[in-house]
């Protein structure tokens, strides 16, 4: 007895190409979750960390890394001075502004000891404790490092939350602002966000507009910078206060 080949029927054939394309859609959709799904938790983090700054100052009456009295009220053993950078010291100076790399928002470094003062405070929780004090000494004291700042990673590139001085930007006002991207010379300059993320953020907790709000985004010098970007080429400053 012979066997005969089998052909597929036109409507066998219609049956695994719809197969193949809710495959193929299943896979698709499920990839776009995944990547709202990071673009909500960022959005939530970034969101965490100002209202963490909030309660800090209703608490204390003073922004943290500016604490006047961080030492008196956490104690010297955990709020510790950096033995190299001088400028690094966990007591600010209370000017009501965060200082970062110029004295025009007061006493240099103290973006460093943000972090620390809210985890001592017990108002920030995250997986790693903040040791500005261990920072490198290689390192600017105003640098942006796993021991003082926290990152993240949405569009595949690691960024940090670094706070900065707000006298860095003109059009900018308000007690500090926040920069996030990735690490260029000890800053968290570099671009980390892909166009579609970068608006996704804008217009969650701003207007919508790269250019003007609270949000400003741009690239690092190297990059480009725009709503199509499907590249990491965005970097974010966000200035809550004006």
């Amino acid at each position: 007895m012979s066997n005969k080949n089998h052909a597929f029927s036109l409507l066998e054939l219609a049956i695994i190409f719809t197969i193949i394309g809710l495959i193929i859609a299943g896979i698709t959709a499920g990839q776009r979750l995944v990547e709202q799904s990071k673009i909500q938790t960022f959005i939530a983090d970034i969101e965490n960390v100002n209202n963490s700054v909030a309660i800090f100052v209703s608490t204390y009456d003073n922004y943290p890394g500016d604490f006047s009295k961080a030492q008196t009220f956490f104690g010297s053993a955990d709020c510790i001075d950096h033995s190299f950078h001088t400028e690094l010291t966990c007591d600010g100076d209370g000017n009501r502004k965060i200082g970062y790399n110029s004295s025009t928002d007061g006493a240099l470094g103290e973006s460093s000891y943000v972090y620390t003062h809210l985890q001592l405070a017990k108002i920030y929780k995250h997986k790693s404790t903040f040791t500005p004090n261990t920072l490198s000494n290689s390192n600017n004291y105003y640098g942006v490092s796993a021991v003082n700042t926290p990152s993240f990673d949405v569009d595949g590139i690691t960024g940090y939350f670094s706070f900065v001085g707000i006298s860095n930007f003109a059009t900018k006002t308000g007690p500090y602002a926040l920069s996030l991207g990735s690490i260029d010379s000890d800053e968290a300059i570099g671009a980390a966000l892909t166009g579609a993320t970068a608006w996704a953020v804008d217009n969650k907790l701003d207007d919508g507009v790269f250019t003007s709000g609270n949000i400003t985004l741009g690239d690092d010098g190297s990059t480009t910078c725009s709503k199509t970007e499907k590249n990491a080429g965005c970097v974010m400053i966000y200035a809550p206060h004006g």
